[in-house]
């Protein structure tokens, strides 16, 4: 979590007063969260069909280097068909809507965290052009990832620290 000037001025006041002899109270200091933000490793889903489960943490590992529904099918047991058939029935969308899903989540993810330019944060989501990025933004959320960036509070500036996670 990125610390802001006001999120940090009780937890200072409380240690300069304890610094100073004062007792603390036993009450716990709670401090609100920015975000939460959910990570592979906390992510594991509960797919009981292998095969899905497998091209899922493919997905999930590869999707933004590039990843295409083709090399997930490549690399399945089974035919890209009967893969995409068993993925719909499941997860309710296609592979390749699974992949497009993953990047844009990554997207947010760096545009919310960080102050990269558009460019790099569609290069960085695996998109091959800030263009495309920009339509799946507008198709799915029905906003541009400027306008996105634009509207977070507590989006970093220039030099702060940046706080970059894989894909």
């Amino acid at each position: 979590m990125r610390i802001t000037k006001r999120s940090a001025i009780r937890p200072r006041r409380l240690l300069d007063r304890m610094m100073q002899g004062e007792t603390a109270s036993k009450e716990p200091l709670l401090l609100k969260p920015r975000s939460v933000v959910v990570r592979q490793s906390s992510a594991v889903s509960a797919i009981e069909d292998p095969i899905v489960s497998l091209a899922m943490s493919m997905i999930r590992e590869h999707a933004c280097n590039g990843l295409q529904a083709r090399d997930v099918a490549d690399r399945s047991p089974v035919s890209r068909s009967v893969l995409q058939r068993r993925f719909r029935a499941i997860l309710g969308r296609s592979v390749h809507e699974e992949i497009v899903r993953v990047q844009l989540r990554k997207a947010e993810e760096l545009l919310r965290d960080t102050d990269l330019s558009l460019r790099t944060v569609a290069e960085k989501a695996g998109f091959k052009h800030q263009e495309y990025m920009g339509a799946v933004f507008k198709t799915r959320l029905g906003m541009t990832p400027r306008s996105i960036s634009q509207a977070l509070p507590n989006r970093p500036r220039r030099g702060d620290r940046r706080i970059e996670q894989s894909c």
